[in-house]
Order: structure tokens, then C-alpha cells, then sequence
């Protein structure tokens, strides 16, 4: 699986942390610099469509229903427009495009 990153972040970041400490000194040229040429690699890295999810355990419309041994956690999906309402149970990693981040639905 692909991991992302948020470049505009990272731009901002690198020169934070890295160039304005740098131990070259003011009237050291950046061109010189092998991490111009790591930034210019990440402005021209090819992006991907994606947006953020709320797994079910972060969804605000769960119902806990158990957490097994091995620490995983069972619950039941009480979100009417997600594929997942009549699901006996989802996982805490499953996610759906309906997902609604918050605390968790109290049991009855």
C-alpha cells in the first residue's frame, strides 16, 4: 500500500527545521545544497486522488460490541445510509464513505 504525505506541509517544514539552522552559514548558496535538489524531487513527485476516512472504531455511530484477545475490536454500525447498517458486526479498521469522526453511540 502506498503511503501519502502532504507536500505543501513538508515544504514548509524542511525550511523550518533544516535550512534556517543551516551550518553553512547566510551566504552559503542553496543550489549548492543537495537538499534543494531532495525538494525539487518531492515538488515533482506524480500526486494521487485521495481523501482522509473515518474507520468504524473512529465513527461516531458505532456500537462497541466486544474486543477479543488479541485486542481487536467488534462493533455494529447504527449509520443508516452506510452499506455496513445491516452488518452484524464491522471491524475497527473497516471504513465507509458515510463514516462521521466523533465519540461513540452509548449502548442502550
Amino acid at each position: 500500500m502506498s503511503e501519502l504525505i502532504d507536500r505543501s506541509t513538508l515544504g514548509r517544514e524542511i525550511p523550518l527545521k533544516v535550512c534556517l539552522p543551516c551550518p553553512m552559514g547566510e551566504d552559503f548558496e542553496c543550489k549548492d545544497c543537495p537538499l534543494d535538489k531532495a525538494m525539487e524531487m518531492i515538488e515533482a513527485a506524480p500526486t494521487i486522488d485521495a481523501v482522509p476516512v473515518v474507520r468504524c472504531g473512529e465513527c461516531n455511530r458505532r456500537l462497541h460490541l466486544c474486543t477479543f484477545d488479541d485486542g481487536s475490536e467488534h462493533f455494529q454500525c447504527t449509520n443508516d445510509k452506510s452499506p455496513c447498517f445491516f452488518a452484524p458486526e464491522v471491524l475497527g479498521t473497516d471504513y465507509c464513505p458515510y463514516g462521521e469522526r466523533g465519540e461513540a453511540t452509548p449502548c442502550p
